[in-house]
């Protein structure tokens, strides 16, 4: 019995005695709140059907194409940030990055289920892209871009010599 209140053991006592006290007071939060409780708000049930319904939905043709565009957006947003792009040439990298999507998506369509072949056509698409920003880019901004890219480069060909 002695060992029990020996002074080493306290402390650790101590810790493991306030931290189930405060399990405790996290469960009796959650019960008061009311947890899935019907009169609360939905019934467990009607809380996993929602759950089923929105990971059942398929994204609509138009919220598809809206994330496209917020994505070639983005893209060039950052490779302005990057390689501090004019409007005119941002306009530009803009109307090869959709050229290049579409040309992506084509492809990969095909071959959804092979990632080799998806991680190759990334390859590509990337050399293909920077055969088009040289003619939009300056030498500076264009060796900028190849360095941002080499690190992805050299990822893929890992996998895809």
């Amino acid at each position: 019995m002695y060992h029990f209140f020996n002074k080493k053991s306290m402390n650790s006592k101590k810790n493991y005695i306030i931290s189930i006290l405060l399990a405790i007071s996290f469960v009796f939060a959650n019960a008061q709140q009311g947890g899935n409780n019907p009169q609360r708000g939905l019934s467990e049930s009607e809380t996993l059907q929602q759950r089923e319904d929105v990971q059942n939905r398929s994204m609509t043709r138009e919220e598809a194409e809206q994330m496209i565009k917020e994505s070639i957006r983005q893209t060039v947003d950052k490779m302005a940030e990057l390689l501090s792009l004019t409007s005119d040439q941002a306009t530009k990298i803009y109307a090869i990055e959709v050229e290049l999507n579409n040309i992506r998506s084509e492809k990969i369509g095909k071959v959804m289920s092979d990632f080799a072949a998806q991680q190759k056509i990334t390859k590509e698409m990337i050399v293909l892209g920077e055969e088009k920003y040289k003619t939009v880019l300056t030498a500076d901004q264009f060796s900028k871009l190849q360095e941002y890219n080499r690190p992805v480069l050299n990822f893929l060909n890992r996998f895809n010599p």
